[in-house]
Parts: C-alpha cells; structure tokens; sequence
C-alpha cells in the first residue's frame, strides 16, 4: 500500500528525495524516448516563486521509498502563474485559481494508477481552496490523456518546452479546468462511491 503525504513546506530531506527521483525520471525517459533534450535544470526541485503558496503531496512505496511527487499552488492574483502572457491570453483565468505543477512518478512505480491518485488529491485541495480553474501543464500524450479523463481541456499544444525545472522537445499541452458546480458535485459524488 502507498503512503500519502501532503505538506505545506517541502523540507530538506523530501526535497532531496523528489531531486533524485526528477533525474532518475528523466534519464529513463532519455532513454525510452531517444530525446537527449528532455532534461531536468540543474537543481530542477529549487524553492521557487511559488513555493510559499504551494501544497507539495508526496507518495511512498510500502519500502518507504519515494514513488511519486506533486505540486498544487494556489494563486491569488495573476502575477503568480508561470505562464507567458501569450499563455495567458489562452487561459480564462478568475481568481483564485489553481496551477498543477512538478508531476513526477518514479519509472518502477508507474501504471499503478499513482499519478491520477495525485490529480484527485490536488482537485480536492482546489476546491476546499474554493478555486475557479486549476490549469497545468502535460508532457506528451499518456500525461494530457490522463487530465482529459477527469474533465481537464487542452487549450494549447506546443512543440518543445522550457520552464524553470526543465526543458524538452515533446508536445506539451496547456490544459485548464474549471470547477463548476456541477463539476464540484460530480467529483465528491464520485469520491464518496470510492469511499464506500
């Protein structure tokens, strides 16, 4: 059984670990995708600009290993988001919102349904936030398929990639949500049929 963690503050040591795991990740996908160019920045788990206003969750094997890390920030006013103002012209944005980010499952633990357990984690936390649209980004298909299945458009697609954590050549895909009412309603129906 995985073990969840969800903090405030990502402190040292996890941050370590989700580092390792970032370059792990990466050199795997280096190597399963042949694209030398997908590459995590040198310290691609940096504190940034948005930490401070982030929710970090993070996922450990039954060996107590690190699985899986998520970041889920909740922005208050337009000058938090990472996006471009070419981005943003794509994004109907209403405050406060919600930005996906640092998705990352360690290759031994995928297809184990990890990555969508961190999408419903992070939707619950935006809307106790009482977020309007959770927008996020997707690198290549399999991740935009995922974020489509819970209700997630994709605005935009791109050929290559940079932002602060790394860079790549594959499709990326702006995505947004909005969190309608009904959408809201839908979701804790569906928790609660999980739950029991």
């Amino acid at each position: 059984m995985f073990r969840i963690e969800i903090h405030d503050q990502l402190e040292d040591a996890p941050r370590k670990q989700v580092h390792g795991i970032i370059q792990h990740t990466w050199h795997s996908e280096q190597l399963a995708f042949g694209d030398v160019t997908v590459k995590p920045n040198k310290d691609s788990c940096a504190v940034d600009r948005l930490d401070p206003i982030s929710t970090h969750v993070l996922v450990y094997s039954p060996w107590g290993t690190l699985a899986a890390y998520g970041r889920i920030s909740i922005l208050s006013k337009i000058e938090d988001f990472e996006l471009t103002r070419e981005e943003l012209e794509f994004c109907d944005i209403e405050l406060p919102s919600a930005y996906f980010s640092r998705l990352v499952v360690h290759p031994n633990f995928r297809r184990h349904g990890i990555s969508k357990m961190i999408h419903r984690i992070r939707v619950q936390i935006a809307i106790q936030n009482r977020c309007n649209v959770i927008m996020g980004s997707a690198v290549g298909k399999t991740a935009a398929k995922i974020l489509q299945d819970m209700g997630f458009e994709i605005l935009r697609d791109t050929r290559g990639f940079r932002c602060a954590w790394y860079e790549t050549t594959r499709t990326t895909y702006l995505m947004s949500l909005r969190l309608t009412n009904f959408f809201v309603q839908q979701f804790n129906d569906s928790d609660n049929r999980i739950a029991n």
